[in-house]
């Protein structure tokens, strides 16, 4: 094609042109906002997460130094019934 016909051809379809990368701009921005929005919500997901992570390692604490103290208690009974037994050994 000659310059001249390449020109003659872009001014009868430049509107054509036009109104198509007007829509595919739009559906790119779209598409973008989409996105966006999904990140902004695994975000606030992983916020919440983290806090519940949180909130259950402090309860596992607070378990495990409750299983420490009764695990001492159970071991004080233990010797207070082997000092029993033989208390009551030695008087039989």
């Amino acid at each position: 094609m000659k310059r001249y016909e390449v020109s003659r051809v872009y001014k009868r379809w430049r509107p054509t042109l036009n109104v198509v990368l007007d829509s595919l701009l739009i559906m790119i921005l779209q598409g973008f906002q989409t996105v966006d929005q999904e990140l902004q919500k695994i975000h606030k997901d992983i916020l919440k997460h983290m806090k519940e992570a949180v909130i259950a390692s402090e309860a596992k604490q607070q378990v495990v130094m409750e299983l420490e103290v009764k695990g001492s208690v159970i071991v004080e009974l233990k010797l207070e019934l082997a000092l029993a037994e033989k208390e009551q050994a030695k008087r039989s």
